[in-house]
């Protein structure tokens, strides 16, 4: 579950938390429209830092995909608002000035 968290969580436009307490490994399909397939990727590549036109950014939630949900309800799986302590990289100085490439 954790592999699936991290993996979903790539997907989305908010972390994703493990709250199941499941551990190891689990086999278990999910059926995406090609819709929810391509937002899930927008996401993931404006999470990565990729520079996305505002006219191909989703204008929807992430966690509005209603095949994506249907999906995790049908495995047992339910994701959710919430608050959870992340882990986060905070750079709060830099010491020698970058040169350009």
């Amino acid at each position: 579950m954790e592999q699936f968290t991290e993996w979903l969580g790539n997907f989305m436009d908010k972390p994703v938390v493990n709250n199941t307490g499941l551990k190891g490994y689990y086999d278990f399909s999910l059926k995406l429209s090609p819709m929810d397939f391509q937002t899930m990727f927008i996401w993931a590549a404006m999470a990565g830092g990729s520079n996305i036109p505002p006219e191909l950014a989703p204008k929807i939630d992430g966690l509005s995909l209603d095949s994506l949900m249907s999906g995790l309800k049908q495995s047992g799986l339910k994701l959710g608002h919430g608050k959870a302590p992340v882990d986060v990289l905070i750079i709060d100085a830099v010491e020698k000035k970058p040169t350009e490439n």
